[in-house]
């Protein structure tokens, strides 16, 4: 436990605020934290304390690893419906950018992108082939190699798929969903796009749209929750704590986009 505590210490420093609250929203990272603070609770003798944390990290263990609660919390980011332009033509497809790894040594490219980029651009490439209209890649140098941007590594993607070159429009800037969408803006203007992205982001990239007057209707990919409203039970399992993580993100992030869209009317 003391050497997990150095670590963090020595990491957290290093890390964006993006990462720092990837990592937070983690229930595992968070049950560590509450074990840490009962830890300490007890080396300053409160025993009484220190024993309702343990408990309290012991039950939020059990319910944020059942897949269930993860179902729950999921369903309302990723069921969620906005077919306000369904039906129309649109001109451009958008996908949302994710992450690729410059630092991993791997005997093949695909191995670079992560699960959620390549769904996101293999259905994007579908979709192309179903339209036969130009795809908009954008996402800038947020990379750990600073010289490549994700738009360069989604273009050259898609370019593998049989997407032609020149129906690939590259945008070399955002770092966040809003940003990219904001620099989407430039070439979609006023024309019907297709947002691609993880289900669960829906909700938000519809009040981003909303923000900056995007027309979008929304392909979703990457989902994490089962749509089963029906409690049950299963045994504690890895899925069910990345569903609670993901939720617990888009909420925050959520949250974020409300304030500040709160503070710039006001």
């Amino acid at each position: 436990m003391l050497g997990y505590w150095l670590i963090i210490i020595v990491a957290i420093p290093s890390l964006t605020m993006k990462e720092f609250v990837v990592w937070l929203t983690a229930p595992l990272h968070l049950i560590t934290l509450i074990l840490g603070v009962a830890l300490l609770c007890k080396l300053l003798n409160r025993i009484a304390l220190a024993r309702r944390l343990v408990i309290g990290a012991l039950c939020f263990f059990c319910i944020s690893s059942q897949n269930y609660i993860a179902d729950l919390l999921l369903h309302p980011l990723e069921r969620f419906t906005d077919d306000k332009h369904a039906g129309e033509a649109p001109q451009y497809i958008l996908p949302l950018a994710c992450n690729y790894d410059t630092e991993l040594v791997a005997s093949n490219e695909t191995a670079r992108y992560a699960e959620c980029s390549l769904q996101r651009l293999t259905q994007a490439a579908v979709l192309h082939r179903q339209l036969s209209i130009p795809i908009i890649v954008t996402g800038g140098h947020f990379l750990a190699d600073k010289s490549k941007s994700y738009a360069q590594a989604a273009s050259t993607f898609l370019v593998s798929l049989g997407v032609p070159n020149h129906l690939v429009i590259t945008i070399a800037e955002g770092t966040d969903t809003y940003s990219e969408l904001q620099a989407a803006t430039t070439v979609i203007q006023d024309d019907l796009i297709i947002a691609v992205s993880s289900a669960s982001h829906h909700r938000r990239i519809s009040l981003m749209a909303e923000a900056l007057q995007i027309k979008f209707v929304f392909s979703a990919v990457d989902y994490q929750g089962r749509a089963r409203l029906m409690p049950y039970l299963s045994l504690p399992n890895r899925d069910a704590l990345e569903g609670v993580q993901r939720a617990i993100y888009e909420y925050l992030a959520l949250l974020k986009f409300h304030i500040r869209s709160n503070n710039y009317s006001s």
